[in-house]
């Protein structure tokens, strides 16, 4: 399966500084961090580069960063003005030397081979983009519902294909349409908490670009505690909803495919009254609140869907 891409791009790719820029956004973190900087000194085969982009009001990262012994380069971008994940990406994507960039959660990390997998496909499949599975140690899918075949991305697949921190972009490709939304994800200053990467990849596809997902490419994340989930994530399983329910409102999915991500929530609110789980009846109801509230804010808001660009 490939896909088209421009002779311009695969151009400006050769003659990058390194075959990939590593771009993670920190704050409040430490222990992971350096999880994640570890697995990535045992990746091989890949020239690539590490850029932190530190969020954290103190310098809390000191420590951590002069006790990391890396193989690789590594940049430390102090920016605790900025605000949210997506702007965090953004502004490590402007400083990017790689033809290539990923951008790991801080709490994410990866198996042995990943770069070097993740950046064979993009290359041998000519494809924009390429996203790869989040799984448990035991290559388990968590944290979401995902596609079990390689597929090309389009507007039928967009939300079982891509997570953040599962997305090896040509640099030149992710730049052309401005990086991420900085309106949208983590941080942003407004309701919708989540799905950035769905709003960047339907933004790609809108301009041609072609994406590809590949089950077989995978990382590593924590699961989230669905069964159990603390008063902390309930609040978050709101915000994100809203988040999703955001893009497909923007990106003028209709009521019937609104409808169905507000069903699968529901489903997991009947499970937890057979369980008498009412901490997971509360989660999965927040999810499905969430989601109309995105919807309805995304489709029918007086706001333009440029002005949110700003």
């Amino acid at each position: 399966m490939t896909a088209e891409v421009s002779e311009s791009t695969a151009d400006s790719d050769r003659g990058s500084a390194f075959d990939l820029s590593v771009v993670v956004p920190t704050l409040d973190r430490t222990g992971p961090l350096s999880r994640l900087l570890e697995s990535l000194g045992n990746q091989e085969g890949v020239r690539f580069e590490v850029i932190i982009v530190d969020q954290n009001p103190t310098p809390l990262l000191e420590a951590v960063l002069k006790a990391a012994e890396t193989p690789y380069p590594l940049r430390h971008l102090r920016t605790p003005e900025i605000r949210g994940a997506s702007r965090a990406r953004n502004h490590g994507l402007a400083e990017a030397s790689g033809a290539a960039v990923l951008f790991p959660d801080d709490d994410s990390w990866y198996p042995p081979g990943t770069l070097l997998r993740g950046l064979d496909l993009l290359k041998s499949q000519h494809v924009d983009a390429v996203f790869g599975r989040p799984t448990d140690t035991a290559g388990r899918t968590i944290n979401g519902r995902f596609e079990a075949s390689r597929v090309l991305v389009d507007r039928s697949n967009v939300f079982t294909t891509h997570i953040e921190w599962m997305a090896f972009f040509r640099t030149t490709s992710i730049r052309s349409v401005g990086g991420y939304n900085p309106k949208i994800g983590v941080g942003a200053p407004t309701p919708w908490q989540s799905c950035e990467a769905q709003d960047l990849s339907l933004r790609l596809l809108s301009q041609g670009q072609s994406l590809l997902y590949d089950p077989d490419l995978i990382g590593h994340h924590d699961r989230l505690d669905t069964e159990n989930p603390d008063r902390s994530m309930r609040r978050r399983a709101r915000r994100y909803g809203r988040g999703h329910g955001f893009v497909l409102g923007r990106h003028r999915f209709g009521p019937n495919r609104a409808l169905y991500w507000v069903i699968r929530p529901i489903g997991g609110m009947l499970r937890g009254v057979a369980r008498l789980n009412i901490d997971q009846v509360r989660y999965y109801g927040s999810v499905a609140a969430g989601r109309i509230e995105g919807y309805i804010g995304g489709r029918y808001s007086k706001i333009r869907p440029d002005e949110l660009d700003q």
